[in-house]
């Protein structure tokens, strides 16, 4: 082995080790990435949470309200069916 291959075999080492540390940020900014992502999804489903007891809520308040109007409309209607439409 002469000079001049250890002088390619140093600029190859030399390249494969810049390559693995480009590698190495490429990982570290991906994993940071991802874990900037993960929190979007937590903070996203909590939301899809509130929102589907907003929901409930909501749906269970209007429930009550036809409840009430029905109620409401059976009353009158038993009312109107008296002597005052015979």
């Amino acid at each position: 082995m002469d000079i001049q291959d250890l002088t390619r075999l140093e600029e190859k080492v030399e390249a494969l080790l810049q390559y693995c540390s480009e590698l190495k940020d490429e990982r570290n900014k991906l994993a940071a990435r991802a874990a900037e992502q993960e929190e979007k999804i937590k903070e996203l489903e909590q939301k899809v949470q509130e929102f589907e007891t907003e929901r409930n809520d909501v749906k269970t308040r209007v429930t009550n309200i036809l409840s009430k109007l029905e109620a409401l409309d059976l009353s009158s209607e038993e009312s109107s069916e008296g002597p005052l439409f015979e």
